[in-house]
C-alpha cells in the first residue's frame, strides 16, 4: 500500500514498544543466567573467626600521661 502514510507518533510508539520488549527479554535472560551460574558455583567458604588478640595481664585500659 504505497498510498498509506505512517505518522511520526506511530513510528515512535512502535520503536519504544520494541525497545521495552527487548529490555524485558534481556532482563529475563540475565536472571536465568545468574541462576544457572549460581548453581554451578562452589559454595562460599565460611570465613574463619579472627583470633582475638591476647590481653596482657596488668595492662592498663587507658594510656596514662604524666600530666594526668
Amino acid at each position: 500500500m504505497a498510498t498509506q502514510t505512517i505518522g511520526i507518533k506511530e513510528i515512535s510508539a512502535a520503536r519504544n514498544a520494541r525497545r521495552r520488549g527487548l529490555a524485558h527479554g534481556l532482563t529475563r535472560r540475565a536472571s536465568v543466567v545468574d541462576r544457572l551460574l549460581a548453581v554451578h558455583q562452589p559454595p562460599d567458604p565460611t570465613p574463619a573467626a579472627p583470633d582475638p588478640q591476647p590481653i596482657r595481664p596488668g595492662a592498663a585500659a587507658l594510656k596514662l600521661y604524666r600530666e594526668d
